[in-house]
């Protein structure tokens, strides 16, 4: 495999042509393919490292070299624009640089070789391990979320922007590290801009950074950290908190990939790849005016939804006996299990924290246990208050009728004779799956056996109805 990158210069000038192929005789940066018109290049672009060079023409409308800088951008292709020293040209809509030859050559060149220096790099970093995720993690965003996972993965392995959403505590920083370990970058810097605590004032310092003088206090350059991500990640914590102004100034960074510091008029380049994550849906920030629709439409190349864990409550079992095995005050204390009534209310429980509230009582109710086993005393108030959820029903026989053979298509349960939260759960999922019960029981995490002990608990028992006997 060449280790040059194709340098694809659209171009029918011969003076240009001529340049381009002095310049790059003399270095196996990139090899030059030459195209006559902008369509010829559009379906390579993005399919491998290469760096796009277009001759601007005075004389030739403007309309096809801004719809292939753009489409450079969509793609992340790095763009130049030549043209020979003297001629005039129309201004462009896309930030890239501009090169008049043949003075320009050797800051072309510079941008050239930075190309080839990133695929290089990319090449030769070591392969990403096939699930950089720790257990708890892998428990967490396992099972019902692997096809989620395996697109992310897809995803990171390319310079595209990202968008997670979800709740607080709902582990959006666990998959800002996984976009991140399986990236060609996760050897650069990782770094986080956290927009939800700092001032107006000291998130733009943060950001972009400032020379000095720029403001009080200011008594020294400061390296904000869109320059010190480097070619990197760079997350942006909590973005629905960006004040307005701010958003306008983040827009034309992503949009044209430089970004000024704080007092200063000279652009420096953003080379990092982000993230942004939200705790609110960011379409309903845009409806309510709080977030820029531009800037939203600009972020949300790929969004990927991490859902709350009340969403998920047949994980609610497996993540706790996960975290209490992760956990170093268990440990400690020896704490080894979490008794069935336990078990039950945290089920029941509604989780507003998500898995960051469920690891904090695991650690607490380790720490208060009197022996090898998490009681429901030593749980919070707020889960033992809860009406408690068993946790999985003891696996004695039912009734022989119960035990008939399941098909797809069964009567609809009756309304119950209790109420609680789970015979409405099993109800639930009974009606998703069309009343198949086996399917029903897989969904619940818990044996057929035990889905048909409840049902007849609550009542809500139906004996098969057989089809009459044919003749």
């Amino acid at each position: 495999m060449p280790t040059s990158i194709p340098a694809l210069l659209v171009s029918q000038d011969p003076l240009i042509v001529r340049d381009l192929r002095q310049l790059l005789d003399g270095t196996r940066a990139a090899r030059l393919e030459v195209h006559g018109r902008h369509e010829k290049v559009l379906g390579r672009l993005g399919r491998e490292p290469m760096v796009l060079i277009v001759h601007q023409d005075a004389d030739a409308p403007p309309e096809g070299l801004r719809a292939l800088l753009e489409a450079a951008d969509r793609c992340h292709v790095p763009a130049a624009v030549v043209r020979h020293e003297g001629a005039t040209a129309a201004p462009l809509t896309r930030a890239c640089p501009a090169f008049e030859l043949p003075s320009g050559l050797p800051a072309l060149l510079k941008l050239i070789e930075a190309v080839h220096a990133e695929s290089l790099r990319s090449r030769t970093a070591p392969a990403a391990t096939q699930n950089p995720l720790d257990p708890v993690t892998q428990m967490l965003f396992g099972n019902d979320l692997d096809d989620q996972l395996a697109r992310l993965r897809r995803v990171a392995g390319l310079p595209t922007t990202v968008l997670l959403t979800g709740e607080t505590g709902s582990g959006k920083s666990l998959l800002t590290r996984f976009v991140h370990a399986n990236s060609p970058r996760r050897n650069d810097p990782y770094l986080v801009v956290d927009c939800g605590t700092l001032s107006d004032h000291l998130i733009e310092s943060e950001m972009f950074g400032h020379v000095r003088g720029a403001f009080t206090g200011a008594e020294r350059d400061r390296q904000g950290k869109f320059a010190a991500a480097g070619t990197g990640t760079l997350v942006l914590d909590e973005i629905n908190s960006l004040p307005l102004p701010l958003q306008a100034k983040l827009l034309r960074a992503v949009e044209e990939r430089v970004f000024e510091p704080v007092g200063s008029n000279r652009s420096e380049p953003l080379r990092a790849r982000l993230v942004a994550v939200s705790n609110v849906p960011l379409e309903d920030a845009v409806r309510d005016g709080r977030f820029r629709a531009d800037l939203f439409y600009r972020l949300n190349v790929v969004e990927f939804r991490v859902p709350p864990l009340r969403e998920r409550p047949g994980a609610v079992v497996p993540i706790a006996h996960q975290l209490l095995r992760a956990s170093a005050t268990a440990a400690c204390q020896g704490v080894t299990a979490i008794a069935p009534e336990a078990l039950g209310a945290m089920v029941a429980y509604k989780w507003p924290g998500n898995v960051r509230e469920l690891r904090n009582v695991i650690e607490g109710a380790s720490a208060l246990a009197q022996g090898p086993i998490i009681q429901l005393a030593d749980l919070p108030e707020a889960l033992r208050t809860r009406k408690a959820v068993p946790a999985r029903a003891p696996e004695t026989a039912p009734p022989a009728a119960a035990l008939a053979p399941s098909t797809d298509t069964e009567p609809a349960p009756p309304e119950p004779v209790a109420g609680d939260e789970e015979t409405q759960r099993i109800l639930e999922v009974l009606r998703k799956h069309n009343n198949n019960r086996r399917r029903a029981a897989a969904e619940l995490q818990i044996s057929r056996v035990s889905l048909y002990k409840k049902l007849h608990k609550f009542g809500a028992f139906v004996r098969k109805q057989r089809p009459p006997n044919q003749t």
